[in-house]
């Protein structure tokens, strides 16, 4: 699953890869540096494990907690708000499709 934290109001510049943790092992992270990287000699260098080897560099602090912030907010609207954006996307969806058919 993939998805960018500004399509749900977040900082720009944040996102979200979640793998299957086989899939985490399988793979070898493209880029590497800061603590992604347990071991470094001349001949070879190791990965570090799971999640550090898919977080390298610094941080983006802020982004992480305005992700976290939209993600609060957008499960915090009621099933009654849901409702009634439900109503209005069908509406504006039928009104449309008659609007096509003429």
């Amino acid at each position: 699953m993939v998805f960018s934290g500004h399509k749900m109001m977040a900082d720009t510049g944040i996102g979200v890869l979640a793998l299957w943790r086989v899939l985490q092992k399988a793979w070898k992270c493209p880029i590497g540096g800061g603590g992604a990287i347990n071991f470094v000699s001349e001949i070879t260098h190791e990965q570090a494990g799971i999640p550090e080897k898919w977080q390298p560099g610094t941080p983006h602090i802020t982004g992480a907690v305005s992700l976290k912030l939209a993600i609060d907010l957008l499960t915090s609207i009621d099933e009654e708000k849901r409702q009634k954006r439900r109503e209005l996307i069908d509406y504006t969806n039928s009104h449309f499709q008659s609007l096509a058919q003429k």
